[in-house]
């Protein structure tokens, strides 16, 4: 018995792969070194979206990414924030044209988004879509969820990106970044409004347990209010004891290593750390690096 074996190619094919950098000066090099190790995911085109904070630049080639991203190419894009997708396409024809990140300026501002994976109910809504006025540029099932957001009533970004990823169906991934990074700062930025809660664990000179009757009171009212970080006056901030060597702590700012710098200040020493609240969404026990969906009824 013979058997006739046809070998359609000797390409690699395994869906695509994407990659993000937020809060680092390095954003697009870096991006550039996550996608170069996920070339195995993708080897029809790449491309990689950076923000400095008021413009989204851009560069996106057929190839592979070493080709593609010359030193002179990453110069090109600035900022602290970037996302990447190296494709293969899954849907969608092999044409520049459907290049990922994509791109586009809407209601909602400028918007780049990076998809993995496959919407199983996106001809459907392609359709739909259509037939309400929509021009599609691309043959990707990505851009359905471009064109859900652009036609979303809800007044922000993340309520739009929400509401359409509430309307997909499928396996994906998903990467976006905005002109100003404004859904990141809304939560953890700076000038956040959303209270953030953490547990910390800390050690007090010599003292590594039952720490609370060693600190002094003056001390635990200065975490609250008083203290300074970078000649900038902190909010005030909730702390409290939550048991003999633990302290909770309840912020609305995102300063870099904010807390530790807190209790450094007070002459505490932090030896763990554990964010357990975004808003009015609980984290729970999560494994460190590990994520879950929000639940239909949570919103930060």
């Amino acid at each position: 018995m013979t058997f006739d074996v046809q070998i359609l190619d000797d390409h690699f094919h395994d869906e695509c792969g994407v990659f993000g950098v937020f809060g680092h000066p390095e954003a697009a090099n870096l991006t550039y070194l996550g996608l170069y190790a996920l070339q195995h995911r993708g080897q029809e085109s790449a491309g990689i979206v950076a923000s400095d904070g008021t413009e989204l630049n851009f560069h996106r080639a057929m190839g592979e990414v070493e080709e593609i991203f010359t030193p002179a190419v990453l110069a090109k894009l600035p900022g602290h924030s970037a996302i990447g997708h190296t494709r293969y396409s899954t849907a969608g024809d092999k044409a520049l044209l459907n290049a990922q990140p994509i791109m586009i300026d809407c209601n909602k501002g400028k918007i780049a988004v990076g998809h993995n994976g496959n919407l199983t109910n996106a001809a459907d809504w392609r359709r739909k879509l259509e037939h309400r006025g929509s021009i599609f540029q691309t043959n990707s099932d990505t851009e359905v969820i471009v064109h859900l957001i652009a036609r979303s009533q809800a007044r922000n970004l993340s309520g739009a990106l929400g509401d359409a990823l509430n309307q997909v169906e499928g396996a994906y991934s998903l990467l976006v970044l905005t002109q100003d990074g404004r859904v990141a700062k809304q939560l953890i930025g700076g000038h956040s409004d959303v209270d953030k809660e953490y547990l910390v664990r800390v050690k007090f000179g010599e003292h590594e347990v039952d720490i609370e009757p060693h600190f002094p009171p003056e001390s635990l009212a200065l975490l609250r209010h008083g203290l300074s970080l970078d000649d900038v006056p902190l909010k005030t901030a909730q702390v409290s004891w939550q048991n003999g060597e633990q302290l909770r702590f309840v912020l609305r700012e995102g300063k870099k290593r904010q807390i530790r710098r807190m209790c450094e200040l007070v002459g505490l020493e932090v030896v763990g750390l554990k964010r357990i609240r975004m808003g009015r969404v609980t984290l729970g026990a999560l494994p460190p690096g590990q994520w879950r969906y929000l639940g239909a009824d949570e919103a930060f």
